[in-house]
């Protein structure tokens, strides 16, 4: 009697996970999910009768299209020790009722 030899792939369904799932496993909160995929910045998915699958190779994707080299990263530039850090050019915005002299050069302004 001859054996006939099975092989067993990976399943297909391994492949694909939910929001829930893609959480558990990698560093990422179901709700960025959702929220990424509302604004268009997550990664690509599958809609099936109102269920949502990630691929996995699509989140390792993305996942690594957020990899930042930090040899490439542009240094922080402080100010030399023992200077000064000049204050913001732009005078601080009033709150409250504007001045008499603000409100007539408004009104010159509008007409």
């Amino acid at each position: 009697m001859s054996q006939s030899r099975v092989t067993v792939s990976p399943s297909p369904a391994r492949d694909y996970l939910t929001a829930e799932q893609v959480a558990t496993e990698y560093p990422v909160s179901a709700t960025t999910l959702v929220r990424r995929r509302q604004t268009g910045g997550g990664p690509a998915y599958y809609s099936i009768s109102n269920r949502i699958f990630y691929r996995r190779a699509d989140v390792e994707a993305w996942l690594d299209s957020h990899r930042v080299d930090p040899s490439t990263c542009a240094k922080p530039v402080h100010a030399p020790v023992g200077e000064r850090v000049s204050p913001r050019q732009e005078p601080p915005r009033r709150r409250g009722r504007p001045t008499k002299a603000e409100a007539a050069r408004r009104a010159r302004a509008e007409q």
